[in-house]
């Protein structure tokens, strides 16, 4: 995120972590989301000294076409846990909601397999746990539920995550 559109917006010692984000790149993230794909992803092969370092960004194509894509927040800690990644998605949508307080949502978040963010996104965004988000899905692939994936969020996993992670999973066993 370049500095002109980064804010530092918090900084926590327990757990280690620092936010970036500003009411421009909300803005940007707000105007995007009902038409567009939201990508979460998450980077842990940081190191910062001696210790793992996890970067994790909401990121969306940029507005202005033909330039690359914008990252409008960003999570930098120690942390790969669930409590940790729920408290920055929070972030972002008290601030998506103070600036915008009609309720809307994105209509399709994508993230890598990580569990803890897939748990995360699922309990911040769409309010349900993954149980609960499981059993919706189930329903409305078989018809027993009225509403569709248009009418609420939904969320996919990235195509070449899942298959780096069947790869791993096929060479182990």
């Amino acid at each position: 995120m370049s500095a002109s559109c980064a804010t530092l917006q918090s900084i926590s010692l327990d757990p280690p972590a620092v936010i970036f984000y500003s009411n421009k790149t909300i803005r940007i993230l707000h105007n995007v989301w009902k038409d567009d794909i939201i990508y979460i992803d998450e980077t842990g092969n940081v190191l910062l000294g001696e210790q793992h370092c996890y970067i994790y960004e909401i990121v969306v194509r940029h507005p202005v076409k033909n330039n690359p894509p914008l990252a409008v927040a960003t999570l930098i800690t120690w942390s790969h846990d669930i409590p940790t990644i729920s408290y920055f998605l929070n972030r972002i949508w008290r601030a998506e909601r103070k600036l915008f307080p009609s309720k809307s949502y994105p209509r399709l978040v994508m993230c890598d397999g990580s569990m803890a963010l897939i748990n995360a996104i699922v309990i911040t965004m769409f309010k349900d746990s993954l149980e609960g988000y499981f059993k919706k899905c189930w329903e409305i692939i078989h018809g027993r539920r009225r509403a569709s994936f248009t009418d609420e969020p939904f969320l996919h996993l990235c195509a070449s995550h899942f298959m780096k992670n069947a790869k791993k999973l096929v060479r182990n066993t």
